[in-house]
């Protein structure tokens, strides 16, 4: 089955070295819930944009790895970034943030008319 209620951005593939965070997006009655996994990061580290039409979400961590001499590394990624857009317009100034146990929940309510706001966890 095809997805019809939002379109990934081509700016949520890994551009400069941040990895595409997976994402679960839910659409129930009367909003969009975006659940995406962010393990390791604390709310410090999470910066969430939204607007009527649109969410992007960044996880960024700076660590010091001069020290580090790694034979193989899948696990760990110092930033994550995901990029979406929605076909029904959302009122971020009602949004709703969580972030427990590595999983941040945002939820986005529908809206006729919204501006673009910063989210703080």
């Amino acid at each position: 089955m095809a997805m019809t209620y939002y379109r990934p951005s081509n700016r949520s593939r890994n551009m400069n070295n941040s990895k595409a965070a997976r994402v679960d997006i839910i659409e129930t009655d009367d909003s969009y819930v975006v659940r995406a996994n962010v393990p390791g990061f604390t709310k410090e580290e999470i910066t969430i944009e939204a607007d009527y039409e649109s969410l992007k979400f960044t996880a960024n961590r700076e660590i010091d790895e001069t020290e580090i001499k790694y034979l193989h590394r899948e696990r760990f990624a110092n930033k994550l970034s995901r990029t979406m857009s929605f076909k029904k317009p959302i009122d971020a100034t009602k949004a709703g943030v969580t972030l427990e146990l590595g999983v941040l929940e945002i939820t986005l309510p529908f809206a006729e008319n919204a501006k673009t706001v910063k989210l703080t966890l």
